[in-house]
């Protein structure tokens, strides 16, 4: 599941890094809840994540495709405003886990 390391790194480039004790879907979520348009998409990517991970099934090519338009669409993506710059953990934890990954 490269994707979601993937999809993490870039958020993290983007300030935001996954708490210690946050689900994945929660900290999708708290990423589109920022409510800047280019982070949409990041929850899809969880959820793909978890039929991966947890249902056992494999993704589809359409799937495989939109994942890969959404990770580099964040890439490409600017940081955000300096009135948010700074690395934002969610929730407010200092540490990344690797237990779901």
């Amino acid at each position: 599941m490269q994707f979601y390391r993937e999809l993490l790194e870039v958020l993290e480039r983007k300030s935001f890094v996954e708490g210690r004790s946050v689900t994945p879907r929660e900290f999708g979520a708290a990423v589109e809840a920022r409510g800047r348009p280019e982070l949409t998409g990041v929850s899809q990517v969880v959820e793909s994540y978890f039929r991966i991970r947890y249902g056992r099934r494999s993704l589809s090519e359409s799937e495989r495709h939109q994942i890969d338009r959404t990770i580099r669409r964040l890439a490409g993506a600017r940081r955000l405003p300096s009135a948010l710059a700074g690395r934002m953990t969610i929730p407010s934890y200092t540490s990344q886990s690797d237990d779901h990954r």
